[in-house]
């Protein structure tokens, strides 16, 4: 019986703690995505292909644009990962005939990204998570046997 409880314990530290965690992640992305909030024409200066890790590689660019008559420069480095250089290439064309628009910060004109994508990902782990934590916490006396 002492084994089962503390199979029960260990069950619910694990969910709280990996609740923690997504929903630290979580909150870090969604406050990441509120930051950036306004938009600005972007020109796109140098594009680059890195080998990343475990082999992949992704693509980043080097771009600038003007707020207020001042010259910012940023680089972003693509979210998506491609398996060789050529598939990654073939995705660079692509990219570099499209126009445009950077997002940034209004706090602070040199925070700045290509990309502005919110972290739904992270919002479903995080329900997940809870989900799972809730279950053991409020149904943890139907265990038969526990």
């Amino acid at each position: 019986m002492r084994k089962l409880f503390g199979l029960k314990v260990f069950l619910i530290t694990a969910a709280a703690f990996i609740s923690i965690l997504f929903l630290g992640k979580t909150f870090f992305e969604v406050r990441n995505f509120h930051k950036f909030d306004k938009k600005a024409e972007a020109k796109i200066t140098e594009w680059e292909i890195d080998q990343g890790k475990k082999g992949k590689f992704r693509i980043a660019a080097v771009y600038e644009y003007d707020i207020k008559g001042k010259k910012i420069r940023g680089k972003t480095i693509f979210n998506k990962n491609f398996n060789n250089y050529s598939a990654a290439f073939s995705e660079l064309n692509n990219l570099a005939k499209k126009k445009w628009e950077t997002w940034y910060s209004s706090k602070d004109d040199n925070i700045s990204g290509l990309e502005r994508n919110f972290p739904t990902t992270h919002c479903v782990y995080s329900i997940v998570s809870i989900a799972v934590l809730l279950y053991f916490l409020l149904f943890q006396k139907n265990f038969k046997g526990l």
